[in-house]
């Protein structure tokens, strides 16, 4: 149940803050590439039965013969195979080096991707397309392998938007950043009619957790929890309140000095604050 006081309403999310979370969220799709691939690598070496999903096919593949070519696997494994002859040890060595060498590729991709250096995520997905084409080419299509194709085409289509929305995002006009407003700037000069009432005073004894804070001339605005109740602090005055049980995206507004004051949640990571509709604080929410 939501209780809210003082004014509320949903942050808007603009076109620049939607592209940059499918960016992210490919880089996060790439990162479980990497992890999963390395992980069933390992596994596959240790002659574990466990497999997840989730990862490349290439890697394992080399893995595999590196194993089965290598005498590596149980006796039966070879039972039908007579006279099976096995390769060294340094020619398994190399298959495995390969394999991993597959993985570590993907994981430099991911590190430079999330520097904003996108040609490295074409890069990935470019492997990824000839890793889900070799899949096929080396297994076919059975029906027990469709939770594999679904991962392929989701991992294949979510590094194709993240490609996508860096390109869009190159396209999109730079944004100002938004200094914070001196310290000598007068509130007199008034913009809107009415200051909003206040609900309280603040407790400055009380515990309380500071999600963002920022200066604006002679206003102290600060967006904070206490207890269970978020709060729109300015001079030491609370203007408005969300209180929450389960936590969504929020934003709570006041006039102050004549200023449009809004503080709030995305729902996601990110807390913000408003002053007449322009930006002079945001940070990221670890709790």
């Amino acid at each position: 149940m939501n209780k809210m006081s003082g004014s509320f309403n949903a942050p808007v999310i603009t076109e620049r803050q939607k592209l940059e979370r499918r960016y992210k969220s490919s880089l996060s799709s790439l990162l479980l590439i990497t992890v999963f691939s390395g992980v069933n690598l390992v596994l596959l070496l240790t002659n574990s039965d466990t497999y997840f999903l989730f990862s490349a096919y290439i890697p394992y593949l080399l893995g595999d013969y590196a194993m089965f070519f290598g005498g590596r696997y149980p006796e039966e494994y070879y039972a039908d195979i007579p006279d099976m002859e096995f390769f060294g040890t340094e020619i398994f060595a190399v298959f495995v080096a390969v394999a991993v060498l597959f993985v570590l590729f993907y994981l430099v991709c991911y590190l430079f991707a999330r520097k904003k250096k996108a040609v490295w995520l074409i890069f990935a997905l470019s492997l990824f397309v000839i890793d889900t084409i070799v899949m096929f080419v080396v297994v076919g299509f059975y029906i027990e392998m469709i939770m594999d194709i679904i991962f392929h085409v989701w991992a294949i289509v979510s590094l194709a938007l993240g490609i996508s929305a860096y390109t869009k995002l190159k396209k999109l006009p730079e944004e100002e950043e938004i200094p914070s407003a001196p310290e000598n700037v007068p509130v007199t000069d008034v913009v809107y009619p009415e200051d909003s009432p206040v609900l309280r005073m603040a407790d400055p004894d009380g515990k309380a957790k500071t999600f963002v804070e920022a200066d604006y001339g002679a206003l102290h605005i600060s967006f904070q929890r206490a207890k269970r109740v978020n709060e729109l602090i300015v001079n030491g005055r609370v203007y408005a309140q969300y209180e929450v049980l389960f936590e969504s995206a929020h934003t709570l507004e006041a006039v102050v000095g004549g200023h449009k004051i809004e503080a709030g949640y995305d729902g996601k990571i990110m807390t913000f604050i408003y002053v007449d509709g322009k930006e002079i604080a945001k940070k990221r929410r670890l709790i």
